[in-house]
């Protein structure tokens, strides 16, 4: 706890129900709420005891500190959640999205597929063409497209020494 002495040091006035709104105002303004917000609110109050110059008007000094605490809890809620998505992407099978894989990498998997298997792929990912635009441009049946689009990427997956799916799609 602060000493009373601690507490008078620079204030020539007690804290009032004035800085304690201000406070609050602000902090809700830039966003806090619930548990964070109360816990902003005593800080700024902790701060107003401790380190307020001796004018009559601290409003603006109130409302500075309060903005001040409320970047700084933006800040560190910030850095939390990079620090959380740093991790959850490098556990096995984290992160949001699917693996991804360096194109140098899936260029040199698809050089080593048959050629037939290796077209089929180029045209359905890179090209964006669809299984009947593929089956339309190599004149093949379109069953044969998804067949044989189903064993290039099996074989692509041996070949990248990868034991789960792509998580790309036919």
């Amino acid at each position: 706890m602060v000493s009373d002495a601690r507490a008078r040091r620079g204030r020539s006035r007690p804290l009032d129900r004035e800085d304690e709104l201000v406070a609050r105002r602000v902090l809700a303004r830039c966003g806090l709420r619930g548990a964070d917000l109360e816990d902003s609110v005593q800080d700024v109050l902790l701060r107003v005891l401790l380190f307020a110059p001796p004018d009559e008007n601290l409003g603006p000094w109130v409302a500075r500190v309060a903005r001040n605490l409320a970047m700084d809890h933006h800040r560190k809620e910030q850095r939390r959640r990079t620090l959380e998505a740093k991790v959850a992407s490098r556990r096995p099978g984290g992160g949001d999205g699917p693996d991804l894989l360096t194109p140098l990498v899936v260029a040199g998997g698809l050089h080593r597929l048959r050629p037939d298997h290796r077209e089929v792929i180029v045209l359905r990912f890179f090209a964006g063409l669809s299984t009947t635009q593929i089956a339309g441009r190599l004149e093949i049946a379109e069953g044969t497209v998804k067949s044989r689009l189903s064993r290039a990427l099996a074989a692509l997956r041996l070949e990248l020494g990868e034991s789960r799916d792509l998580r790309w799609t036919a």
